[in-house]
């Protein structure tokens, strides 16, 4: 069985801290690895950085919102794809054991659609909004 190589991951997340990536993706092998940089990190960007091997192929403009509980989306009130969003606005809620808990965007940039439905229950770590980056 072919696994990712741990050097690889390694310099990822190196790379992705050293240029304020918040996302990182590695595809090898048929195998492929996603992580997510901590928010309290310091960075000029939010885009996303896809490593194949120890060579960057591509910076996505696009990023996902995702699910930081289980339980049932909703929305922000009037939040629409077309809506602004910046890094920190809260973007909607997510109900868990009858607590509303606030979902931030990790991004900012334009929404350009919803992955979970109002009212949909959602795992963590689920995509909720696909967000275009600048």
């Amino acid at each position: 069985m072919s696994e990712v190589d741990p050097s690889i991951i390694r310099h990822a997340l190196k790379t992705a801290r050293e240029f304020g990536y918040r996302t990182v993706r590695i595809k090898q092998n048929g195998l492929s690895f996603r992580a997510t940089l901590d928010p309290d990190i310091e960075s000029d960007t939010q885009e996303s950085a896809t490593i194949l091997g120890d060579a960057v192929i591509s910076t996505p403009t696009e990023v996902t919102i995702d699910s930081t509980f289980v339980g049932y989306f909703s929305p922000a009130q009037g939040l629409k794809p077309g809506a602004r969003v910046a890094a920190g606005d809260t973007v909607g809620s997510i109900t868990a054991l009858g607590l509303n808990n606030e979902v931030t965007a990790t991004a900012t940039g334009e929404i350009l659609r919803f992955e979970a439905e109002a009212g949909a229950a959602v795992e963590y770590g689920q995509p909720l909004i696909l967000v275009k980056t600048q």
